[in-house]
């Protein structure tokens, strides 16, 4: 077993920056909404003491950074005369949790919003709704305008006023380690690694970069970003869990558009009406399986009312996605914050009415499935997940009185939210369809809609530095935060547009900026105390790994790696306490050979009742909703899943035999080499030769995998 794991390699992640800012989100920030926001939140803070953000706690001087025993909040807490908080004395255990977040320098990534109308909470809209001079003013609502100026000069812009500047540049490694994991979500060779250290030119790095995004591997990476913005989901939900025929071919569609850098605005129309557009063919079909991708309920109370739960999840999931509004909250009320109507709401559900939102909603009160919820493609032998309408004509739309069919109000025509001013839609039906979708996805795509762009730039650069421009990436409402640098964000989505709505160009000016390639080291005094949470970026961030780039790394370090892209989905084998649980969505788990079971983890079959355990501890999407931020957490059951782990332990093994094969005069060196792209430092060599001389070349494996794993360390 690992507990004998010598300390000495377990301090590589237990000491890092990053490690103390998931504890704090793992179990302090849970800690602190649980017992103390109440309280000490943002409306009326009792004592005048905020703990909902790091600037809150430092205006009040109540936390010493390092000096738990100095800090008058962990004497509060303490306190037997008048402990906090009121309810009753804390745990022993959740003081320790304070106590020990306090130790670690209590880093806090709260950052207080600096607009005077957000620091105290969204206001609530007046009634009755109107859309006010105020509400088309908003930030997100305005042309993209770009500025003068490179990547570096505007987040440079930020820093000048602080007396700041960028950070040094991370050291070659680090560089081409933060690479590779971001655009293939696998760690470089030791040989990638060697020649840029010899030769760490600019035009060495351009090229690598180049290299990096024309290969496979780079859309099997950003791909999965997309497929967690559509609850990319190969099985209904619900108890029994059925699935989704052929859906597959929605992501292998998703990868390949990355891949050929297919642009951006097409990739938004062949989604949205794929089958209606002239030259949609196959792709444009298959890319429809959007529509096909949400929860199902195959036995409503109500057809009619589930056919709106549908309707419903689609809008939500096309304003997030795609417009980074949260539509959905207008579905039974005016948005009580953003300016979107109810009559917004179901005007722009009716862009989606000539649709049969899954097929099988066709019984009783209105209801008119197809029941098809394939479609044949070029080849008639092959059928695609994909969407359906059901004639030339829509059915009606009615604004719905608190959301409920049986309470329709006016009837609504297809049209835009009201306070983005566009023009109303011009609609053509096809022979076959109504057009409307048509019309929708041109609007989207437009370069005169404001939002779009900035949307997707957003999260290329959240995928880059951790954090969104605005770092609230689905929500660029009032409930969202500001963006932290504007004309960046504007010259992003500017260049985006310019460059023909192509994702690479942009991924290659942001890669080769000096802000991308700068060190995440934090010892820097003054930039650590004007602006320790790093919200003007002037060092890289450091960032965990997904749960799939772990599961690729084992595979790559060990040697097991299987390329092969695209097909049907692999069935992992399941733990037998999973396998033999009686989840009535184990029946219809198939394991796939071994040699498949070790292919890309963007492969692995996506149940929603039942997620591979290995990638669901590790934090994996959620699949029943559209999620632009991961969770992260740090977790008891993580550690023992890459300590006891079937699959973990089979890449072990694998590995010490690789190294053992290949190893030559120094495996122990040489395993240091394929697992971190560096030598062992003499200390880690002692402890390693301690380890290997007691546990075997297997513990020394497993133990090096465990460090490439549990964090994404420059």
């Amino acid at each position: 077993m690992m507990q004998r794991l010598p300390l000495v390699l377990m301090a590589l992640f237990l000491t890092t920056p990053a490690f103390a800012q998931n504890h704090f989100e793992a179990k302090v920030r849970p800690l602190l909404v649980k017992c103390c926001l109440s309280c000490h939140g943002a409306q009326n803070p009792k004592g005048g003491l905020r703990l909902d953000s790091k600037a809150g706690w430092r205006a009040a001087g109540v936390i010493v950074p390092g000096k738990p025993e100095k800090s008058p909040l962990i004497a509060r807490i303490k306190s037997k005369e008048a402990p906090m908080p009121p309810t009753g004395p804390l745990p022993a255990s959740e003081i320790a949790v304070l106590e020990q977040w306090v130790r670690q320098g209590a880093p806090d990534p709260r950052v207080a919003p600096t607009a005077p109308s957000v620091s105290v909470g969204p206001k609530l809209r007046s009634r009755p709704f109107t859309v006010t001079e105020a509400d088309k003013k908003w930030w997100a609502f305005q042309p993209v305008k770009r500025p003068q100026g490179t990547i570096d000069s505007l987040v440079q812009a930020k820093l000048t006023p602080k007396g700041l500047t960028l950070s040094p540049p991370a050291t070659p490694r680090e560089q081409v380690r933060r690479l590779y994991f971001d655009l293939w979500g696998l760690p470089p060779s030791p040989e990638e690694v060697a020649a840029f250290e010899k030769s760490p030119t600019d035009t060495a790095w351009a090229a690598l970069v180049d290299k990096l995004l024309a290969s496979p591997r780079y859309g099997e990476r950003w791909g999965r970003h997309w497929l967690d913005l559509v609850r990319f989901a190969e099985t209904n939900g619900y108890e029994r869990d059925s699935e989704k025929p052929f859906a597959w071919r929605y992501r292998d569609w998703v990868i390949d558009a990355f891949n050929t850098d297919k642009p951006y605005n097409r990739f938004i129309q062949e989604q949205l009406a794929g089958d209606e557009l002239p030259d949609g063919g196959d792709a444009g079909l298959i890319a429809t399986g959007f529509y096909r991708l949400h929860v199902w309920d195959d036995e409503p109370d109500s057809t009619v009312a589930a056919e709106y739960d549908d309707f419903d999840d689609i809008v939500v999931t096309t304003g997030t996605a795609f417009l980074g509004l949260t539509v959905g909250c207008a579905r039974c009320h005016d948005h009580k914050y953003d300016p979107l109507s109810q009559r917004d709401y179901y005007s722009f559900l009716s862009f989606l009415r000539g649709v049969d939102p899954y097929g099988q909603h066709k019984t009783g009160g209105g209801g008119r499935g197809t029941g098809k919820i394939t479609r044949p493609l070029a080849n008639p032998a092959l059928v695609a997940l994909a969407v359906a309408e059901q004639g030339t004509q829509a059915r009606p739309t009615h604004v719905l009185a608190r959301g409920e069919p049986s309470s329709p109000r006016e009837e609504v025509s297809p049209a835009f939210p009201e306070v983005l001013g566009a023009p109303p839609p011009t609609i053509v039906p096809t022979a076959s369809t109504t057009g409307r979708r048509t019309a929708l996805a041109r609007w989207i795509a437009s370069e005169q809609n404001p939002l779009t762009a900035r949307v997707l730039v957003n999260r290329l650069w959240q995928h880059h530095f951790g954090v969104g421009v605005v770092p609230t990436p689905d929500d660029f409402g009032q409930t969202g935060l500001r963006p932290t640098n504007l004309p960046l964000l504007d010259y992003l989505a500017a260049e985006l547009v310019a460059g023909g709505w192509r994702l690479k160009p942009l991924h290659k000016r942001i890669l080769t900026s000096r802000a991308y390639r700068m060190s995440s080291r934090t010892t820097n005094p003054k930039a650590q105390k004007a602006d320790s949470d790093n919200t003007l970026l002037w060092r890289q961030n450091l960032r965990r790994v997904e749960a799939e780039a772990v599961r690729d790394t084992l595979l790559a370090v060990s040697g097991q790696l299987n390329l092969k892209p695209g097909g049907p989905s692999v069935f992992p084998s399941l733990p037998a306490e999973v396998r033999d649980s009686g989840n009535p969505a184990n029946a219809g788990w198939r394991d796939s050979a071994p040699d498949e079971q070790r292919r890309r983890s963007v492969y692995l079959v996506v149940k929603r009742a039942l997620k591979v355990p290995l990638l669901d501890a590790l934090d994996f999407a959620n699949s029943t909703s559209p999620l632009g931020v991961r969770p992260i957490t740090t977790t008891a059951p993580q550690a023992l899943m890459l300590l006891n782990d079937a699959f973990v332990q089979q890449q072990a093994e694998a590995f010490a035999a690789r190294v053992t094969r290949e190893g030559g005069p120094d495996p122990l060196g040489y395993a240091f080499s394929l697992a971190l792209q560096r030598s062992p430092r003499p200390s880690e060599r002692t402890a390693a030769e301690a380890l290997v001389a007691t546990d075997g070349l297997v513990r020394l494996c497993h133990a090096l995998l465990n460090l490439n794993e549990v964090i994404y360390v420059d």
